[in-house]
């Protein structure tokens, strides 16, 4: 067990607070550090940025509907963020799929929002137009590494320990990602394994769930 004395990336119940003078500095530098190793020739941000991206414009839409007195669903958040994503690459899914509303993002980061030409798996199950989940993956064998890099953006939460963060990242890693291997974020240095939580099978047609 480790002591009290014991360095951690991220406590288990406080986050960063977002009040340090280098929380800025911190969120930039990690951004910048993805964009620099997923650039193309072309030099464009590559797929695995771009969705890093878009989970912090997921995180960014759940706080403006807190702002506003309202609740959201991180996980629907995220799905409609890759979704944009998708479909600005090229995705044709089914006519059932939703169709995100645009949001501000496009206009203000138009070299992280521009189409690329996408491979990975997380465009071939968001091009389904399946929400994928724990319980119910679209494919169970899906465990590429590409999912480890767009959930960068959720240890950048200010104010929330790594307790409160994992379901979130397993949730929203399984919206493209079936295999569990592929699901299980990895405790921080020094810190105890958490065990998995029961999956909760969910229906997603919008962010916004209830009034506060």
């Amino acid at each position: 067990m480790p002591d009290s004395t014991s360095p951690q990336l991220l406590s288990p119940d406080q986050g960063i607070p977002a009040i340090q003078d280098t929380y800025r500095d911190s969120v930039t530098a990690v951004f910048r550090s993805l964009a620099i190793a997923s650039r193309h020739r072309s030099g464009n941000p590559g797929e695995q940025v771009q969705l890093a991206a878009r989970t912090a414009d997921a995180l960014n839409e759940v706080a403006e509907w807190a702002n506003d007195g309202l609740s959201a669903d991180p996980t629907a958040c995220a799905w409609l963020s890759y979704l944009r994503w998708a479909r600005a690459s090229g995705a044709q899914p089914p006519a059932s799929s939703p169709v995100p509303p645009p949001r501000d993002f496009e206009g203000d980061f138009p070299l992280l929002a521009s189409p690329g030409t996408p491979h990975g798996d997380s465009f071939t199950a968001l091009a389904t137009g399946e929400f994928g989940e724990v319980a119910h993956p679209i494919d169970p064998a899906t465990n590429s590494a590409e999912v480890l890099t767009r959930s960068i953006p959720y240890g950048l939460v200010p104010n929330l320990g790594w307790k409160a963060l994992v379901p979130l990242v397993v949730d929203a890693a399984a919206i493209t990602h079936g295999d569990p291997e592929a699901q299980t974020p990895r405790p921080p240095p020094h810190s105890p394994s958490t065990p998995a939580s029961e999956p909760v099978s969910r229906t997603r047609t919008s962010p916004r769930f209830s009034r506060q």
